[in-house]
């Protein structure tokens, strides 16, 4: 069974699929670019992702997932991420 659904938050359109295995992908194009952005940033910083997790006090899953798009990111995330690859929050927006 497949269930599909939108969700509308802060202004900005996230788009989901629920598949039969219960694992979620985002896929909206503003997801898309957020990730993207995560990831350069994580680069250009010459962190691994298992450092990226240290400094976040999460596990190296934690931020593949991030760059997999399979799990959302709140404001106090990305503030933290901002701090750790050394950009501003408006970078990743």
């Amino acid at each position: 069974m497949v269930f599909h659904f939108v969700l509308f938050s802060v202004g900005v359109y996230h788009e989901f699929t629920e598949c039969s295995n219960m694992e979620t992908v985002i896929y909206s194009k503003e997801h898309k670019k957020l990730v993207d952005r995560i990831i350069q940033a994580r680069k250009s910083a010459g962190l691994t992702q298992l450092d990226a997790a240290r400094a976040l006090g999460k596990t190296q899953s934690y931020v593949s997932k991030i760059e997999r798009a399979q799990r959302k990111i709140d404001v106090i995330e990305l503030k933290k991420l901002a701090q750790i690859y050394r950009k501003s929050v408006g970078y990743f927006l």
